[in-house]
């Protein structure tokens, strides 16, 4: 593999208009500047990741602009299974874009790290309200948003919200600077997301913040043996040509008994896919729970895809769908909860299938 990726500055990050200063002693650098990037140079670069997803989406970042200095603060409280995830990274192709991937508890524990970190940019997967309370304030001179399933683009989280909370929401962001979608953050620079049109389309006062990355289907393309092979055992003893799957929600999924009966007079075979945040709160007997429930939900879809003559998914507007757009020819998304706003984001994206050569997006 090609390591060669951006430049990073040798002085500490710091805000528009501030002095570079030195770091401070007892900071951590983690490596030396290496040779300019042909693409973009974000300098030491910070992640904090809560999910597999989001540490794949990282990683196709990293692997696009050829960032050479990337840390990873990966959260260990927000995925079950925490040491399997942390052991397939470590073997997997995936590894060798970082200079480091580093454990900690909580979020909080990431911001703590933080302040003893030199770095020039921070990548982060949400700037609305208490993260970005928390997280914008360790801003040098780079604060950026990676996309975090559909509702980086459009999400109807506000306006399922109660009138009161609404305008409490409102009001904090107003005050504190923080996004009522995401990349509306007042310190948010810039947006990375998959379909950047699809973004600008839904999101027209913060277009000019979307960037370009391939996403979690890039970086899957790029690791695919590694997935294989991990999970090639389980398929080979595969049961049914024609499966369903359903991929549970956090806290379980909200499927009552009624539905789940009716689904498996209907499949042969029912497959549960936990979140990968509190892996399997739920069990039924005549389920079969799909295990390493930090596995992102697409793996699953992708390798089940090839080698059954069809599969059904159920999910609860789940951001899956979004990313097996291409896969629409043989396989059947059913979303139970049936949100217009994530129908729309994915019909939009059908017709987007994003750019590498963009360093901003203009509304058609």
């Amino acid at each position: 593999m090609n390591r060669a990726r951006g430049k990073v500055s040798d002085e500490r990050a710091h805000p528009p208009g501030g002095a570079a200063t030195a770091p401070p002693e007892g900071t951590d650098t983690w490596g030396t500047a290496p040779a300019p990037s042909t693409q973009a140079s974000f300098g030491r670069s910070v992640f904090i990741c809560c999910k597999p997803l989001q540490f794949l989406t990282c990683a196709s970042i990293v692997r696009h602009y050829r960032i050479e200095q990337a840390l990873v603060l990966l959260v260990a409280e927000s995925i079950a299974e925490y040491d399997a995830f942390y052991a397939f990274v470590e073997a997997s192709h995936h590894r060798s874009l970082f200079n480091e991937i580093r454990r900690v508890p909580t979020q909080a524990a990431a911001r703590e790290a933080l302040g003893t970190l030199h770095y020039d940019s921070l990548f982060i997967d949400n700037d609305r309200t208490s993260k970005y309370l928390l997280l914008a304030p360790m801003k040098t001179r780079h604060l950026c948003l990676y996309e975090e399933g559909v509702s980086t683009y459009f999400s109807s989280y506000l306006y399922e919200m109660p009138l009161s909370r609404r305008l409490k929401w409102s009001l904090v962001a107003l005050v504190r600077g923080c996004g009522l979608r995401f990349g509306g953050g007042r310190r948010t620079d810039q947006v990375f997301v998959s379909r950047p049109r699809t973004y600008a389309r839904l999101n027209p006062r913060l277009a000019h913040k979307a960037r370009y990355c391939p996403g979690l289907v890039g970086e899957l393309e790029q690791g695919w043996e590694d997935w294989q092979a991990l999970l090639s055992p389980w398929l080979d003893r595969l049961t049914s040509a024609t499966p369903a799957l359903v991929l549970g929600t956090w806290g379980g999924g909200d499927i009552s008994a009624e539905r789940l009966a009716e689904l498996k007079r209907r499949h042969p075979l029912l497959l549960f896919k936990p979140h990968p945040h509190d892996g399997c709160a739920w069990l039924d007997a005549d389920i079969q729970v799909l295990d390493k429930p930090w596995i992102p939900a697409e793996v699953w879809i992708r390798l089940l895809a090839s080698r059954v003559d069809e599969l059904v998914v159920y999910h609860y507007s789940s951001s899956s769908e979004l990313y097996c757009l291409d896969l629409l020819d043989r396989v059947t998304f059913i979303d139970l909860k049936g949100d217009v706003y994530i129908r729309r984001v994915c019909d939009l994206a059908v017709g987007d299938p994003g750019h590498d050569d963009i360093d901003h997006v203009a509304i058609a």
